[in-house]
């Protein structure tokens, strides 16, 4: 946060996902500012894992309902998941892909603003994972309303697309030589 500090706490010994699974609890942050208010208020910022599944010069990204943003396919980590763990299983469960592990690199971890507005922001472990002709078409679940191939060198100015991916993903992405 500019003009403060971070102190890191775990919010609670366990969360439930929607699902009812337990999921590792968020990350609890309070932020000091300087600005004089003395207030020092708590932020949510949920820990997550998510697959950048490049075809290209494109990325899967899935739309979730009442979501206006589109976002790299990914969610929660479970209690007792690693996070690639948690990545694989996510692209499972909302693309029906079955993603071997062997064949994601771990991009980064990366903190950035909630797309939508769940949280006060993310901190997400990002794989890459290049698209197989072997590999089906994504089909979305029951959580998810549509995917899209992501044009990620034309994306900025579309405002459906998440910050982690435009603020995050791609420069990483460039600085490592991978787009």
């Amino acid at each position: 946060e500019p003009g403060g500090r971070r102190v890191g706490s775990e919010r609670g010994r366990r969360a439930r996902s929607k699902g009812g699974r337990d999921v590792a609890p968020s990350i609890q942050c309070v932020v000091a500012r300087r600005d004089g208010s003395g207030r020092y208020p708590d932020r949510v910022i949920f820990n997550l894992a998510a697959v950048c599944l490049m075809r290209g010069r494109t990325c899967l990204n899935v739309r979730k309902k009442g979501a206006d943003h589109v976002i790299l396919p990914g969610g929660k980590i479970e209690l007792g998941e690693t996070p690639l763990e948690a990545a694989i299983r996510e692209a499972r469960e909302e693309t029906r892909l079955v993603l071997d592990p062997a064949d994601l690199t771990h991009l980064g971890t990366f903190d950035a603003p909630a797309a939508n507005h769940d949280a006060d922001g993310i901190r997400c472990a990002v794989y890459v994972c290049n698209w197989r002709e072997i590999l089906p078409e994504p089909v979305p679940d029951s959580e998810i309303v549509e995917y899209e191939w992501t044009d990620l060198d034309h994306c900025y100015d579309d405002v459906r697309q998440a910050p982690l991916l435009c603020d995050r993903v791609i420069p990483a992405l460039r600085q490592q030589g991978l787009l």
